[in-house]
Order: C-alpha cells, then structure tokens, then sequence
C-alpha cells in the first residue's frame, strides 16, 4: 500500500468520527441525547484519533531514515520538528480559540466571570480536553524517542505503564495537578491507543491479512454485545477490559471499512483538517442548540437538522480559514508564507 493511499483511508477514518463526534455535540448543545446511540460511538470516536496518531506518529519516528539519527541528530532534527508540531499546531491554536470562545460561551450559558475558571479554561487546557489529553500523549512519546531505541515494543511496553498509571489515578481520584490541567490524566491514557497505532503500523500488512471479512463480522457482533450491555460514558477515564476491547475491535472495524470505500473529497477534507473541524466542533452545537431550545425544546428531528446545519458552518469556516489564514490552525505558516 502507498503512502498516498494511507493518508486517504486515514483521512475517511478521521472524517467519519468527525462528523460523528459534532452530532455527539449537537446533542449536547440542544440537550435531547440519544444515549443509546452514543454508547455506540463512544468506545471509538474519539480513540480512533490517538490510534492514528500513534500511527502516523511512530511511522515517523521509527523508520529511516529518522531512526538511525543519534540523540543529538534527533534533537536538532525530528525531535525538535515534533516538539514545534505540538508547540505550533496543537498548543497555540487551542489557547488561541479558548480565550476567543471563553466570554461569548460564558455570557450566553449564564456564567459568571470567573478569573479562576479562565485560566483553567485558557492556559489550563480545559476548553479543548482531546488536544489538551494529545498534547501530553505527544510530548511524552517524545521523552521516550530521546532513548533512540528502535523496537517499537519498547515504547508499547513503556506506553502502557503510562496509561495503568493514568487509569490508577482516575480510578482513585488522586489529583497530581489543581483542575486537571491539560487533561494529564486523559493523555497518559491515551499513550494506549497510541502505542496500539504504532503497533498496527508496524504489522499492518499481517494484521489485515488477518481481518477477513468473516473475522471482522465475528469482532461486530461482539463489539454490538458489548455496546449493549456496558455503559461508555466514561470510556476515555474509567476504561475498563470490555473498553478496551470494545474500542480496540471498533476501530480497526473502522479502519478496513475505510481502506475500502470510494475516495469522497468532502471526507477527505474533513479528514485533512480534523483539527480545525474540532476547534468549532462544540462552539456552533452549543450556540445553535441554545437558540433553537428556546423556541423548538425536546425535538429529535432539531437536534439532527442542527448537527446537519453546524456540519455545514464548521465546514464552511474551516474551509475559508484554510483558504485564507491557514497559519491559524499551524502558527508555523505566519513566518513560511
């Protein structure tokens, strides 16, 4: 399989859990939740984009010629590459919109203004907690790259002493940092879902040879068992064995689902711009949802006719961003363009 062909069935796994991830907001911002059908998506839609970090991550970084540097190549290289990635792409932008976001949201949903709240909700990571959970995951797996080693079992290994410990403290509330700050606790569980993508990169082609048609079927049953009879809700801070497994089978569901359909360029774009679609992906949901609450309240066919509309708006925005100041997604591009 191409690169090229990898960054397309990636890029369809990404959109689709977008698109599903803003109905999951909808619901929020109208306040009629379909929690059967959320238990669903839960599992997955999320852990679906650390899985594929994890993935594009450790292809990286552990091929060559960027595995063969020593420490201090890496460090004047890659390394610093992959911090200014973090830095530039994930931190920046998400301060950036948490401070625009946080007077508008806080005046329109009756909060008062809280100087506290603020920072937790600016320099604290708390607005964005996916980016604030994928930054810690990153910037981790970046401390384990500076031992060079090359087997991607070693990172695996040391990933998921992470993750048991990020599930020991969430289990027993123990609190490292005043208000979670940058979701730590989220982001040293996702060094899990990570590592796993860097392990489906490293035995892709043996693992999909695996996944016949019929093993996949067997795997979506058992995935629509447990969706049935465990609660989600808190997946991605209590997750548990039958989690675990619910998420894992999900999403490489998703994966071969997406290897195999047709290239569609509105997908593709979504998936091109996961990030930025995420930065609007709760804004547009809430404000929509609060206005048309007021007028319209408890109706199902609101809340998809929302998530429809602020598909549409958060597509459109992101589009024009892109389009004209892309540097706001990547503050790398101020000084490259």
């Amino acid at each position: 399989m191409t690169k090229k062909k990898d960054i397309v069935w990636i890029n369809t796994a990404k959109g689709i859990a977008m698109i599903l991830i803003i109905i999951i907001h909808a619901q929020m911002g109208y306040g009629y939740v379909l929690n059967t059908f959320n238990n669903f998506l839960l599992p997955w839609v999320v852990n679906v984009f650390f899985f594929l970090s994890g993935y594009l991550l450790y292809r990286k970084q552990l091929s060559e010629p960027v595995v063969l540097e020593n420490g201090k190549a890496f460090l004047k290289g890659e390394g610093r590459k992959l911090f200014a990635d973090v830095l530039f792409r994930l931190i920046i932008p998400a301060l950036l919109f948490s401070i625009l976001l946080y007077f508008p949201k806080t005046m329109l949903l009756g909060y008062s203004m809280d100087w506290e709240r603020l920072l937790f909700k600016t320099v604290g990571g708390g607005t964005y907690w996916f980016i604030s959970a994928l930054v810690i995951a990153e910037l981790l797996t970046l401390i384990f790259l500076l031992t060079r080693e090359k087997n991607i079992w070693f990172y695996v290994l040391l990933s998921f002493v992470v993750c048991g410990i990020g599930l020991f403290l969430s289990y027993r509330d123990i609190a490292l940092f005043p208000h979670n700050y940058w979701a730590y606790k989220k982001g040293m569980i996702a060094m899990g879902m990570m590592a796993l993508g860097g392990l489906y990169w490293k035995y892709e082609e043996q693992i999909d040879r695996v996944l016949k048609w019929y093993v996949l079927l067997i795997m979506a049953v058992i995935f629509v068992l447990l969706a049935s009879v465990f609660d989600f809700t808190y997946f991605n801070t209590k997750m548990t064995l039958m989690t675990f497994v619910a998420s894992v089978f999900s999403i490489l569901i998703l994966i071969q689902i997406s290897k195999h359909l047709p290239f569609n360029k509105y997908i593709d774009f979504i998936g091109q711009n996961t990030l930025g679609f995420y930065l609007f992906s709760g804004s547009f949901p809430i404000l929509l949802g609060a206005v048309a609450y007021t007028y319209f309240p408890g109706l199902w066919w609101m809340m998809l006719l929302l998530w429809i509309i602020s598909l549409i708006l958060i597509y459109l925005v992101v589009k024009m961003i892109v389009r004209w100041v892309p540097w706001l997604f990547d503050f790398r591009r101020i000084w490259l363009t």
